[in-house]
């Protein structure tokens, strides 16, 4: 009797899903409006990080002066081999200054990224580089 018991927790947990949080850093940024493209690849690392949580899930941003969070939408490839999240993120401090932030986040399964924040009708930033997880 225990060792059927035994089975069915180890059945149980291994059913499990685990949450698993990303860290994303850019490495170059790029912003595009119809004039064309500006791309920095230094000064800017420091001051924006993008995270992301499979649990919920949710999505943050903190970019200069704010950070935003909130729920998002997942979206999986069909083959698996890139997720992306939506989000519409509320600022963390002076909602009065700071709008919300529609922020998209593509993570591919070699951790690379691309952010997507800024969106406007006259222009939209980009930013790409490495996550890293934080937790199995």
């Amino acid at each position: 009797m225990q060792r059927i018991i035994a089975i069915g927790v180890l059945l149980a947990c291994s059913s499990v899903v685990v949450a698993t949080e990303y860290r994303c850093q850019p490495a170059v940024k790029n912003y595009c409006s119809i004039e064309g493209c500006t791309t920095e690849t230094e000064g800017f690392q420091h001051a924006e990080v993008f995270i992301y949580n499979s649990d919920g899930p949710a999505l943050g941003a903190c970019l200069w002066t704010n950070c935003y969070t909130g729920k998002a939408s997942q979206f999986i490839s069909t083959d698996g081999e890139q997720t992306t999240v939506v989000g519409q993120l509320e600022p963390e401090h002076s909602p009065e200054m700071y709008s919300p932030m529609l922020v998209s986040l593509t993570v591919d399964k070699q951790l690379g990224f691309t952010a997507i924040w800024q969106y406007s009708g006259k222009g939209v930033t980009l930013d790409h580089g490495k996550c890293e997880k934080q937790n199995p």
